[in-house]
Formats: structure tokens, C-alpha cells, sequence
């Protein structure tokens, strides 16, 4: 199974992260370059995680339709806010039978929705899913989630 990332900074990384330690691979988007040149060469991300490794297992580009096109689940951890912007180019060559995770929180003010409901309005044809509950990257980068709720909406 190959995994996908819609950002990389602080719960992004330390959710691909997490994901690639226990043996998938994971391909991330990320907008800003340094952070992709320093994961590429470093195995770090200092501006999201200062000081923790990440998984060699764990790749990161800035082009989105590499990371949408070539993956069976996507998770999205981008602010509500840039989710539409970032995710609407990329509508019709995102594959109907990958499986969406919202990470994100909050509410898209402009429009009036929550970051699940903007990303379903976005793919009403995919499978959308919400992981919600562990809030700090240090607890989902240690592995200590001492609490989690994931939910879909219903899909025929």
C-alpha cells in the first residue's frame, strides 16, 4: 500500500512519519522547498519537528499530482483554510478508489466549513474518512496516542 501526505509540517510529518515506521511507504507533499531538500538529504524536517529523525522510508516532493496520482490512501494535513486551494487542481487526476483522511481541524471562514466537509464537496466520489483526537505531534511522533476517533461518511 502506498501512502500519500498533503503537507509536512508539524502533525503531517509526524503522522507520515509514524506511518513509515511501521512499514509503508509514504510520499509527501509539501510547498515549502527547503523543508522536501532537507528530508531528501537529511532525513529531518527542523522547521515542523526540530531535532527528530525521520524515516528513510518517508520520501517528500513539491509536486502534488506525483503525490495524488500514486497513492491508495491520502492523507490531507494542511490548514482547513488551504485545503480547496491546494487540493482543487488536482480534482480530476486524484484516482476514485483512493481512500481520503482529513487530519485537519477547523473551519475554512471564507466558505463556512469544517476541513472534512470541504474535502468531501471536493471528492464526492471518494471514500472520505476524519482521524481526529491525539492534537500534539509529539504524542503521535512517540507513538502515544492515549486517545483517537475516526469516522466517513456513508459511501455506496
Amino acid at each position: 500500500m502506498q501512502v500519500g501526505m498533503i503537507g509536512l509540517g508539524n502533525i503531517g510529518s509526524a503522522m507520515a512519519n509514524l506511518i513509515a515506521n511501521n512499514g509503508y511507504p509514504v510520499l509527501g507533499w509539501e510547498y515549502h522547498a527547503d523543508v522536501v531538500e532537507q528530508i531528501h538529504q537529511q532525513h529531518t524536517n527542523e522547521r515542523f519537528l526540530p531535532g527528530i529523525a525521520l524515516s528513510p522510508h518517508l520520501c517528500a516532493t513539491t509536486s502534488l499530482e506525483q503525490v495524488v496520482t500514486n497513492c491508495d490512501v491520502l492523507f490531507v494535513g494542511i490548514p482547513s483554510l488551504y485545503i480547496g486551494k491546494t487540493l482543487q487542481p488536482v480534482q480530476s487526476v486524484l484516482p476514485t478508489d483512493t481512500i481520503l483522511v482529513n487530519l485537519a481541524k477547523g473551519i475554512d471562514r471564507d466558505r463556512g466549513l469544517t476541513a472534512f466537509q470541504t474535502l468531501s464537496r471536493l471528492f464526492p466520489q471518494h471514500r472520505c474518512m476524519m482521524l481526529a483526537g491525539a492534537g500534539d505531534c509529539q504524542r503521535v511522533y512517540s507513538r502515544y496516542a492515549h486517545r483517537g476517533c475516526s469516522c466517513g461518511r456513508k459511501h455506496d
